[in-house]
């Protein structure tokens, strides 16, 4: 279903700038199919996140968040919006990115994505490499990509989940696929906004030891 914010101008976005709603109950369990169609407002439980790395993030501000929505809107990629045709030749483009990312780290079984972050959800323009066919989005809370497009630096490099405070109690590190490394860079568009990113995901499953970067990398 499209998203909430394609029918959103800025006025209503900011009159609920103030809320701090709590997630509804399908935004927040995870359903593919829910999207955001199911959120009930737009305040700020449903983007700003509390535990971001305050000495790398970039400030969490409404009017950058509005605008960042709109940009992100007008590529028409949620929800796999436009023609069959379309839809076929994009997918096709964006899993031969993913697939590249993956082969980034040989010796080990991992996941690659492609993700836009929306207002209450991130989601899956491509993966590769992650069990559960028909899941195409997460609710944006509890992501890793929501802490990469706040990043300041290059990239967003997590070795250990399970020792950064950010993820340690993440549900995707507490539980399957007990994700352990993960290693991302932000989409970003000619006007400066960080749309989405492209992710490496390492699990415990699929590791095969520690992970390292280099500068090739």
């Amino acid at each position: 279903s499209p998203s909430t914010v394609e029918t959103m101008d800025d006025a209503t976005i900011a009159d609920h700038a103030s809320d701090d709603l709590p997630m509804s109950e399908s935004s927040s369990d995870g359903d593919a199919g829910s999207g955001t169609s199911d959120i009930p407002n737009t305040g700020e439980s449903l983007w700003k996140i509390s535990n971001a790395d305050a000495a790398t993030s970039k400030p969490q501000r409404m009017e950058d968040e509005m605008k960042r929505l709109q940009v992100l809107q007008s590529y028409f990629l949620l929800d796999s919006q436009g023609s069959q045709e379309e839809k076929e030749q994009s997918q096709r483009e964006f899993d031969r990115i993913t697939r590249l990312a993956q082969m980034l780290f040989p010796s080990h079984d991992m996941v690659a994505l492609i993700s836009l972050v929306d207002l209450g959800r991130q989601y899956w323009l491509s993966q590769v490499g992650m069990d559960g066919a028909g899941i195409c989005e997460t609710p944006r809370n509890i992501s890793f990509c929501t802490h990469t497009i706040l990043n300041q630096k290059d990239m967003l490099l997590v070795e250990d989940a399970t020792k950064d405070p950010r993820f340690a109690d993440n549900v995707f590190v507490t539980e399957p696929p007990h994700v352990r490394f993960y290693a991302g860079v932000a989409l970003k568009t000619p006007e400066g906004y960080n749309i989405g990113t492209l992710c490496t995901i390492g699990t415990k499953d699929g590791m095969n030891g520690p992970i390292k970067i280099t500068a090739n990398q």
